[in-house]
């Protein structure tokens, strides 16, 4: 009976593991630019169970979005730009200064555990360019609008070596300007790609710069692109590559690593190819044939084509092929002699695209704290006592990226990366620490199932042989706190818990 009473306790610790997880508050802030397109995640399997409310930035009242997985058509402006995918996230296209407000999606899947339903709910700020001219003057204005209040800091950059004289940049809460005369714009190439509108989101100190695009009245930016785009995601995270069509059986999504020369299907005519179940299983079609992929790895870095895509800036008569670069950056950390070492790198494909370096933002950085960075590698070792004499350590230290091409620069702070591919925050708040739990409940939660499956083998062991009644020792060695548990008929049949 006192085997039994063992295996009673072990399954209910099991139980415990499962279903005693600490929910987490589905709040995101999330920040898309006027003309461009954002997905607002769900994860539900059954869109029946789930809606979509918005509210805007000058209403108090909630709108009605989705309903029942389907589109509710009050408001054609808006309506006729939503999509609901397969897994009831929201799919908002072409987006407006009037996209930005609150969205709660009910009953979506916890981000960090797919059996835990929630409200979701998501704070979409839109940055808004716009250009004007007076007597002989170009004024360009860049405008975050936020949910509540102003949660960024807005500021032109001129990257050029020859800024003009007279330029004139200013801001004020969520808005910034940059004025220059005509003549200025005549006498320098490139002078709107010299532009940069810095943002930075004032919680979470997260950098993203914006180029000056004109914007069409039609919601998209004026200036055709080449369909061919660099992404830039985090181990552990998961991304959308979009495609557009209506028609999923006319589009297939091909991949190339970035060590190797084969190109492999990943979805025919909107079925996902499962020829590598590590991969095809984190794979989705979306309702817009857009791939999305879960749980990101290193070896997902490489190249992604869609045929027969919508073009970004034609979506109802133009297809082409849409390629995206993706690039994959990944945080590790090492202790050796008193010292830990912090590694951030960017996997990408053919080159290095990124400059990669970590910075220290406390005001103590300690004297011995040694920072490199070569290629697209960067790496910051401490001692111990470094880490221990300061709390919020890991917080201050932060991997900062740049595209070498755009010059958009993202600041990632270091995150522990766990063996199924999530990443565990160091210091976590209340958005980092379902990560962090995840890492915790799956080590536990395997070492548990293991003593689950040693104890149900010694109680059958024990009760073949009971009638042998063999002569059984024990050892214990008081140094390592080891104790053996040895078989002298079957050798093979010893269990060593340490």
């Amino acid at each position: 009976m006192a085997e039994f009473r063992w295996i009673q306790m072990l399954s209910f610790l099991i139980l415990m593991l499962q279903f005693n997880t600490a929910a987490t508050e589905q709040t995101y802030t999330l920040l898309v630019r006027f003309g461009d397109e954002v997905t607002l995640p769900c994860g539900q399997s059954d869109c029946g169970r789930t809606e979509w409310l918005f509210k805007d930035l000058t209403s108090t009242e909630t709108v009605q979005l989705i309903h029942r997985g389907t589109i509710v058509k009050k408001d054609k402006s808006k309506s006729d730009r939503l999509t609901v995918t397969a897994d009831c996230s929201l799919l908002i296209k072409t987006i407006t200064v009037g996209d930005a407000g609150s969205y709660t999606g009910t009953n979506c899947s916890s981000q960090h555990n797919q059996q835990q339903y929630a409200d979701f709910h998501v704070h979409l700020s839109v940055i808004n360019m716009t250009e004007h001219e007076n007597n002989g003057e170009v004024t360009l204005f860049c405008s975050v609008l936020d949910v509540d209040k102003c949660a960024h800091t807005v500021q032109w950059i001129y990257e050029g070596e020859d800024k003009p004289s007279d330029m004139k940049i200013s801001a004020r809460s969520c808005t910034a300007t940059v004025t220059f005369t005509i003549s200025d714009l005549n006498q320098r190439s490139k002078f709107y790609e010299l532009l940069k509108c810095n943002v930075m989101n004032q919680i979470t100190k997260t950098v993203q710069l914006f180029p000056f695009s004109r914007q069409s009245s039609g919601g998209t930016t004026a200036a055709a692109t080449q369909q061919i785009y660099t992404l830039l995601v985090r181990f552990g995270d998961e991304v959308t590559l979009p495609c557009g069509q209506s028609d999923c059986g006319r589009t297939e999504w091909l991949f190339r690593g970035v060590t190797s020369a084969d190109k492999v299907q990943l979805n025919n005519r909107g079925t996902i190819v499962e020829k590598d179940k590590s991969k095809s299983d984190r794979l989705t079609v979306t309702a817009d044939c857009s791939l999305l992929i879960k749980t990101i790895t290193v070896g997902d870095a490489g190249c992604y084509t869609a045929t027969n895509c919508s073009s970004q800036h034609n979506q109802q008569q133009q297809y082409a092929d849409f390629h995206v670069h993706l690039s994959v950056i990944s945080m590790t950390e090492h202790e050796n002699n008193g010292e830990v070492t912090l590694f951030c790198s960017v996997l990408g494909f053919r080159k290095c695209a990124y400059t990669v370096q970590w910075i220290y933002e406390g005001e103590d950085k300690p004297s011995d704290m040694k920072i490199s960075a070569r290629y697209c590698t960067a790496s910051v070792t401490f001692t111990i006592s470094d880490l221990n004499q300061k709390s919020k350590f890991y917080e201050l230290l932060k991997c900062n990226v740049m595209n070498k091409d755009t010059k958009t620069v993202q600041l990632f702070p270091f995150s522990r990366q766990c063996s199924d591919g999530t990443t565990g925050e160091t210091a976590p708040t209340n958005e980092d620490f379902p990560y962090l739990l995840r890492c915790i409940i799956a080590s536990v939660g395997s070492a548990a199932l293991l003593i689950s499956a040693v104890t149900v083998n010694m109680w059958a062991k024990s009760k073949v042989n009971k009638t042998q009644m063999e002569k059984r020792s024990v050892h214990k060695d008081e140094d390592e706190g080891t104790v053996t548990y040895e078989n002298s008929a079957d050798p093979s049949a010893s269990v060593r818990l340490h």
